[in-house]
């Protein structure tokens, strides 16, 4: 989820291992909520999917600030 951004546009990148991925990816349209906007991006995945790789990260950039957030499949274990 990406909240209290202004003005409403960003982007969202997931990736693999550090490999930009596309598919299972769903990210809504920014809406405003108290002047500002949010969205919410998901990543979904198959097993198989989720066992191929070893990390998994959101990168969202906003104007020119970019954040990305790591999960590696060793810390759900």
């Amino acid at each position: 989820m990406v909240t209290d951004f202004y003005p409403g546009v960003m982007t969202v990148v997931w990736k693999a291992d550090g490999t930009p991925i596309t598919q299972g990816v769903e990210t809504t349209q920014p809406f405003k909520q108290n002047n500002k906007y949010m969205a919410t991006s998901y990543l979904l995945l198959t097993a198989k999917a989720w066992e191929t790789h070893s990390n998994y990260s959101c990168q969202v950039t906003h104007e020119e600030n970019t954040v990305e957030k790591s999960l590696s499949r060793a810390e759900c274990s």
